[in-house]
């Protein structure tokens, strides 16, 4: 197992054409800007969103290897723990390695697009304006094109408040301050998405830290309300059952026109769930035994700059060896269903050729999804 720290603002920045680009994705900048990973008018790419790869991006043939480089969220996230339990099991077990970075979503899709890692972890929307050039990726230096592997995972985006606020619904945190967790995480352009939705746009802040941070802000009262990831591979993070477990809380619901107008939304999505999904100490404080809230769907990424063999050995040995996956972290049991493999790619995006030749093999391909060739 290979396991490097995080990267450095330095590092990062050799990655891109410019240092507002990685502000956007990366967080690297400070302030309590929206985040990053998507959203607005795009510009400068050649790709269409048909899903059909284009001329541009890659300067070389793809090559052969043995060892995928992902940055692969904060060191106390469910995802770099979740790669890093695979890193063991694969340098065990199989002729295949993970060289794993902390850093955010954004980070890993930028570093990714540039040739720097071989795997990435980011939003299905993310990947999807990455194809395409646009929002913050319009910015970045593209040395090859983008390409989905498999599924990475879903989270769950609630909202939490005291229970002695006066906040009843999404749509009632006009002028509140939300508490949502890193910058230059993709998930945070579906909690601003949302908001513009039931709150309006520019009608709240959205308060960017680390995700230990979100408990902290929250119980000093500095935020009015906290996000984050509520729900990660099926399980909660620590810093959220932390701030269940320090303070009486409970979750905001959806208005029936804030769920329609979600649902008709073209790419978010929405989960119900028990509250007792959410946190142990949650569904006492809360009036509703369930809760609807925003679902965000994490693809792994890849690129032409693999070849299609080594992205099948990789997800054969994963394949092979989901039992002791799981026993190396409870966030693999996800993956004991054969189609959660495939369910959180977008139809848009182009699937490598690695992978669509694996899909096939274990009969999961699904003619909605795009087959990617070289």
């Amino acid at each position: 197992m290979t396991m490097r720290t995080s990267l450095t603002r330095r590092e990062s920045l050799k990655t891109i054409g410019g240092v507002g680009a990685l502000a956007g994705l990366a967080g690297c900048s400070g302030g309590s800007g929206d985040g990053g990973g998507g959203g607005g008018d795009g510009g400068g790419g050649d790709s269409s969103s048909d899903g059909e790869q284009t001329d541009g991006g890659s300067q070389s043939d793809p090559e052969s290897t043995s060892t995928f480089g992902i940055i692969s969220g904060p060191q106390n996230g469910v995802t770099f723990l979740v790669h890093n339990a695979a890193a063991g099991v694969l340098d065990r077990e199989s002729d295949v390695g993970l060289d794993v970075v902390s850093g955010t979503s954004g980070e890993s899709m930028v570093r990714l697009v540039s040739g720097d890692e071989e795997l990435a972890f980011g939003t299905a929307f993310a990947g999807l304006n990455a194809m395409n050039r646009e929002a913050e990726f319009s910015q970045v230096e593209f040395e090859h094109e983008i390409y989905q592997m498999m599924t990475q995972t879903t989270l769950i985006e609630p909202i939490l408040v005291p229970t002695d606020s006066d906040y009843e619904y999404w749509s009632d945190l006009e002028g509140a301050s939300i508490a949502t967790g890193t910058q230059g995480s993709t998930y945070q352009q579906y909690y601003r998405t949302a908001l513009d939705i039931a709150v309006g746009e520019g009608n709240y802040e959205l308060v960017h830290q680390g995700a230990t941070e979100i408990p902290q802000e929250f119980s000093a009262g500095r935020v009015d309300a906290m996000g984050g990831p509520g729900i990660v591979s099926g399980l909660t993070p620590g810093f959220m059952q932390q701030a269940y477990s320090d303070n009486d809380v409970r979750l905001l619901g959806l208005t029936d026109e804030t769920e329609q107008a979600i649902e008709d939304h073209e790419w978010l999505s929405l989960e119900t769930l028990p509250n007792g999904d959410f946190g142990d100490s949650i569904e006492e404080y809360t009036d509703s035994s369930e809760t609807t809230t925003v679902r965000v769907d994490y693809p792994h990424f890849t690129t032409d700059k693999v070849d299609a063999d080594s992205v099948y050995n990789l997800m054969d040995a994963l394949w092979s060896n989901r039992e002791a996956l799981i026993e190396a972290h409870e966030a693999w049991r996800l993956f004991e269903d054969d189609e959660v493999w495939t369910s959180t790619l977008h139809p848009d995006v182009p699937v490598h050729p690695g992978a669509v030749e694996f899909f096939e093999e274990k009969g999961l391909w699904n003619d909605n999804l795009t087959a990617g060739s070289f």
